[in-house]
């Protein structure tokens, strides 16, 4: 990603509608300033789009990988109950796609976020 943007990216876990997904963006004016909505300020909204995003599929944990520069995203299910699948994807975090990765999970599992973590010098 290159250089730091500062701005705090929130992902909208409500269902996805005509296959795109928000990513919420605050902008933080200053590093420096004190932690009030005073040194906030919205951005324009980004949409992660995917013609095959399930309708009541939502992001369920966005977390930055910072030696992969780019974003790892769950998604899955919005709602209780619902048949939407959990998928783990990669995301850039400008553009307007997701890469899928090849990763299934059990029908019962329902993953809420991701962590990086090394072993022996390896991710």
């Amino acid at each position: 990603m290159g250089s730091v943007r500062r701005v705090l990216l929130f992902g909208v876990r409500s269902p996805a509608t005509d296959g795109r997904i928000s990513v919420l963006q605050v902008h933080l004016k200053s590093t420096d300033a004190q932690w009030t909505t005073a040194a906030l300020e919205a951005r324009t909204n980004l949409q992660i789009k995917r013609p095959s995003f399930p309708p009541a599929q939502g992001i369920r944990d966005l977390t930055y990988d910072p030696e992969w520069q780019e974003f790892v995203v769950v998604l899955g299910r919005s709602i209780s109950g619902g048949a939407a699948p959990f998928q783990l994807s990669t995301w850039d975090g400008t553009s307007a796609t997701v890469n899928e990765l090849d990763v299934s999970f059990h029908a019962l599992m329902k993953p809420e976020g991701v962590t990086f973590f090394h072993v022996d010098g390896a991710s």
